[in-house]
């Protein structure tokens, strides 16, 4: 399509036709402003409740909320002080009510009561560690990070190898004056301090010398902070969201493929020595006879990976094992692949089983995988 218009050319006016522009024309120059690397965080996509990674399931119950006697609705004991930890549901005249503890005695709050979320240090949603007494809630569209006194509480995520150059960390956050972002590497910490409670991403830039080990830190107190994404990102420029034209904060990337991030997060966490609550578990010494299922009150942890049905991939630096309902083969350190039969190893029911003796397996250390948290 075209449409006629007068110019002035050399002087001038001239009748010209202009090309109208295409349908599928693109606007580089907009598309510029919008491109991205990719995230070297895991999990850090939270303006969907549903794209968050959250194995563990936990409950907590807000402060303020009535607490009760348990197994008897009729006596109220108080209001609880701080969140509570949902440990289990009681029922009580045929319906499950949320259980938590006051004091080491548990009491039981009414139906709808509890929100996703967890409280005291250690992991909440996969990879986010809250490093001392902090609380993180799932909220729709973004999660919250809470420290209810003075005290600098911290959400964590642990970098286990950062190879040399140029990145960048930036953070998608609101209501947050006074918030830390925080890297912290082996040589040292760089931070920013977030100065306002508008909507903002605050990002940092930093350098990398020497491949490296570090860890990501959202530091605050006496706040509740709404966190909508994060991410680390090689580069000088952060790409995690821009501004539209009305002003509005929209996120560069679209919502992660969930069986991808599932997948990262257990084969980041495989490696991770910090003690991530659903890292895999390692068993040294003897082989036992027969099939071996681990401690016997732990179920092995799958993903859908979509293309080959439910999966369990279990990794240490000797070897990657993955295991599916139909077939086994690992891969290892010098990336041989080796597949197994249903005799040697076998994932059913489950249960990851065992049943060879193969020094393919059994490293020098006598050290084999056997079992996922």
């Amino acid at each position: 399509m075209a449409h006629n218009t007068e110019m002035m050319i050399h002087g001038a006016m001239t009748d010209v036709t202009v090309l109208d522009q295409p349908a599928d024309w693109v606007d580089y120059a907009a598309a510029a402003a919008r491109w991205s690397h990719r995230n070297l965080l895991d999990n850090a996509y939270w303006a969907n409740p549903d794209a968050i990674i959250d194995q563990r399931g936990g409950y907590v119950v807000p402060p303020g909320t009535t607490y009760y006697n348990l197994g008897n609705l009729a006596i109220s004991i108080g209001e609880l002080p701080s969140y509570a930890t949902v440990v289990r549901y009681a029922t009580y005249d045929g319906v499950a009510y949320p259980v938590v503890k006051v004091d080491g005695t548990e009491y039981m709050t009414r139906n709808g009561t509890a929100v996703r979320g967890y409280t005291g240090a250690g992991y909440g949603i996969d990879r986010w560690r809250i490093g001392s007494a902090g609380t993180l809630t799932i909220e729709d569209g973004y999660i919250t990070f809470a420290s209810s006194d003075a005290i600098l509480r911290n959400l964590e995520q642990v970098l286990e190898t950062l190879e040399v150059g140029k990145y960048t960390i930036s953070l998608l956050v609101e209501n947050a004056a006074g918030t830390n972002l925080i890297i912290g590497l082996v040589s040292g910490f760089t931070s920013a301090t977030i100065s306002t409670n508008e909507k903002q991403v605050v990002s940092l830039t930093f350098d990398v010398t020497t491949k490296t080990s570090g860890t990501v830190y959202i530091q605050t107190a006496n706040s509740s902070i709404k966190l909508y994404a994060a991410k680390l990102e090689l580069g000088t420029v952060q790409t995690l969201a821009h501004q539209d034209e009305n002003g509005n904060w929209v996120l560069n990337d679209p919502p992660p493929d969930k069986g991808m991030e599932l997948l990262r997060c257990i084969q980041s966490t495989a490696d991770s020595g910090d003690g991530y609550a659903n890292k895999v578990v390692l068993h040294t010494g003897n082989k036992p006879s027969g099939s071996y299922t681990g401690n016997g009150s732990a179920a092995a942890r799958t993903i859908n990976t979509g293309g080959i049905g439910n999966a369990i991939i279990v990794r240490n630096s000797y070897m990657t094992c993955i295991v599916t309902n139909d077939m086994a083969f690992a891969i290892n350190s010098s990336g041989t692949v080796k597949a197994f039969t249903s005799s040697e190893i076998s994932f059913l029911n489950g249960v990851l089983t065992l049943q060879t003796s193969d020094t393919w397996i059994n490293n020098s250390s006598n050290t084999y995988l056997y079992q996922v948290l």
